[in-house]
């Protein structure tokens, strides 16, 4: 009998002491959207300046972040390619919160345009090749912009998608309306797929109806 009292209070501790934990957890919800197109921004970074917790959005824009204390005083920045920071203050003290972010594409920049006689696609591969050893096979660092990229790879095989992201479309397997509208790599990973891109897509997929 003096066994099953020990053995409740035990028990009664342990419960208390993990539903003490949940509550200090605090809860982070987001999404990131364009501010002119309302779409969702995959990949886009959410980094609190202070304390440096942060977490990238997924394919579909959305972000989770689990605090151990609500960052008061601090300013979440959110920083993707092409696109001007945003910060968010934080002031309230809560357990829970859910945000919608809308950040702006950069304002396109006044560059001189230097017109030369050479392979400008032939140069770039093979400086990719030079750096190849320096570069794992699933990714690679470069110092251009998408539509930079986007100019010199091959349009049979390369469609953009998105502001962000440019797909082989041989490696694309499915295509979904749901969400707005996303495609499935090889990789089973989702990649949303813009309003604005999405016809082009289609036709290149022959999924466009007659």
């Amino acid at each position: 009998m003096v066994w099953n009292k020990k053995l409740t209070v035990l028990l009664i501790g342990i419960i208390a002491c993990v539903c003490s934990v949940q509550a200090q957890v605090k809860i982070l919800r987001g999404v990131i959207l364009d501010k002119q197109s309302d779409e969702p921004i995959p990949y886009a970074s959410a980094v609190f300046k202070k304390s440096g917790a942060g977490v990238l959005s997924d394919s579909l824009g959305k972000f989770i972040l689990e605090l151990k204390s609500w960052p008061v005083g601090d300013t979440l920045v959110v920083n993707n390619v092409g696109y001007k920071p945003t910060l968010i203050p934080f002031t309230d003290i809560k357990d829970s919160a859910s945000i919608t972010i809308y950040i702006e594409v950069l304002p396109p920049q006044h560059e001189a345009v230097v017109k030369v006689k050479y392979n400008r696609a032939l140069w770039f591969w093979r400086r990719i090749i030079a750096h190849k050893s320096k570069n794992d096979k699933h990714s690679l660092l470069i110092s251009k912009t998408l539509g930079d990229i986007e100019e010199i790879l091959p349009a049979e095989i390369f469609v953009r998608i998105h502001h962000s992201t440019i797909v082989n479309i041989n490696a694309v397997t499915h295509y979904s309306r749901t969400d707005g509208g996303y495609v499935v790599m090889n990789t089973n990973e989702k990649l949303m797929v813009s309003k604005a891109r999405k016809e082009v897509l289609l036709q290149r997929l022959g999924l466009m109806k007659s």
